[in-house]
């Protein structure tokens, strides 16, 4: 009689070969390093801010005068493209420190895993 209870039918082993394996997600849980402040600092956030506050008021000034002292379209086409290629390039130059600043706190993070793993 023991020997017929522990034998399985063909449904249930049919049954266990589709199941997913059961993962024990309280040892995960407890491996994992809580999260710390990711992404870019506030401090990129409010420097792009005041730029760009900024460029909007330097466009605003340069077009009045432009428009007072008449230069034509080409001094305002010209002044345009000045100032829009020397915002891309301090707005360019603010993107790579900030994304330096990620990539640097992601290989520190990586570390820490690394050194936890080995522990």
């Amino acid at each position: 009689m023991s020997e017929d209870s522990n034998q399985q039918t063909p449904s249930q082993q049919a049954t266990k070969i589709n199941e997913p394996p059961v993962i024990n997600t309280s040892e995960l849980k407890q491996k994992r390093i809580p999260p710390k402040a990711l992404g870019t600092s506030k401090k990129v956030f409010e420097a792009l801010w005041i730029l760009m506050q900024t460029a909007i008021l330097v466009l605003l000034t340069a077009i009045c005068t432009l428009v007072y002292v008449k230069f034509g379209w080409q001094g305002v086409w010209k002044i345009t493209l000045l100032g829009l290629c020397g915002l891309f390039a301090i707005m360019s130059f603010l993107v790579i420190i900030g994304g330096a600043l990620d990539i640097r706190k992601l290989f520190k993070r990586l570390r820490e895993q690394e050194n936890e793993i080995e522990s």
